[in-house]
C-alpha cells in the first residue's frame, strides 16, 4: 500500500497544496515555519483520523479562515487506488473513505500501520508511566487498529467508575463498571504484553551496544 498523492486545504499553513510522492523514499526539506511539520501531520492525520500534534482539532484549521480544513489523500492498493479525506469544521472532524464516512481507523482497509517519531517523544524517558503506555498503545495499534478506541473506552468507563466510588455509590451500580473495565482491561494488557515481547529483544540489544555489554 502506497500514499501517493496529498492534498491539503487551509490545514495549518498549508493553504493549498497538491503533492505526489515518490514510491520509495520522500524526503522533505526547507526554512524553518514553512510548513514540513504540518504535511506530515497532514499525512498522520489520513492514517490515523488523529493529529499528530495538536491537542484540539481547531488547531488544525488555518488561522484567518472561516473555511474547514481538508486533508486529501489516494492510495495506491493491490485492488485499485482508494481516497481517504479528512474534513475539520465547526461540526468537528468528518472522515470518508470513497465518499463513504468512516469514524473509526480500523475501517481504513483493516488499518493503516503509522509511526511517528518527534523530538517529544524523548520526553517518554522522563514522563511518568502515563506517557510511556500512549507511548506504546500507539505501537500496538499498528497491529490491532481497534486498540485505541478500546484504550478509550477503558479510561472513560474507569473514570466514570472512580467518580461513583467518590460519591460512595453503592455497589450494584459499581458492579455496571466491574464486567466491562475486566473485559476489556484484560484485551488491552494481552496487546500491550505481545508487542512488549517483540520488541524486547530489540530494545536489550540497542541498549547493550549503548552500554557496550556493561548490563542486562
Amino acid at each position: 500500500m502506497l500514499l501517493i498523492e496529498i492534498h491539503t486545504s487551509n490545514f495549518r499553513n498549508l493553504e493549498n497544496q497538491r503533492v505526489a510522492l515518490s514510491p520509495h523514499t520522500t524526503v522533505l526539506f526547507g526554512q524553518n515555519g514553512q510548513g514540513k511539520t504540518n504535511f506530515l501531520e497532514a499525512c498522520y492525520l489520513l492514517c490515523t483520523l488523529r493529529p499528530l500534534r495538536a491537542q484540539k482539532l481547531a488547531e488544525l484549521v488555518r488561522l484567518g479562515t472561516q473555511d474547514p480544513a481538508l486533508v486529501q489523500g489516494r492510495f495506491e492498493l493491490p485492488g485499485g487506488v482508494r481516497t481517504v479525506e479528512v474534513e475539520i469544521g465547526p461540526q468537528g472532524r468528518q472522515a470518508r473513505l470513497d465518499g463513504k464516512t468512516v469514524r473509526d481507523p480500523d475501517e481504513l482497509f483493516g488499518g493503516l500501520a503509522t509511526v511517528a517519531f518527534t523530538p517529544d517523544d524523548l520526553a517518554v524517558v522522563k514522563e511518568g508511566p502515563d506517557g510511556r503506555r500512549r507511548m506504546l498503545d500507539r505501537a500496538v495499534q499498528n497491529r490491532h487498529p481497534s486498540h485505541l478506541s478500546d484504550a478509550r473506552d477503558y479510561l472513560r468507563a474507569l473514570r466514570s467508575r472512580n467518580q461513583l466510588l467518590r460519591e460512595r455509590a453503592g455497589p450494584e451500580l459499581l458492579a455496571a463498571f466491574d464486567e466491562p473495565l475486566a473485559r476489556v482491561g484484560a484485551r488491552i494488557r494481552q496487546r500491550r504484553a505481545e508487542v512488549l515481547a517483540e520488541l524486547l529483544p530489540h530494545a536489550r540489544r540497542a541498549f547493550t551496544e549503548v552500554a557496550r555489554g556493561e548490563a542486562d
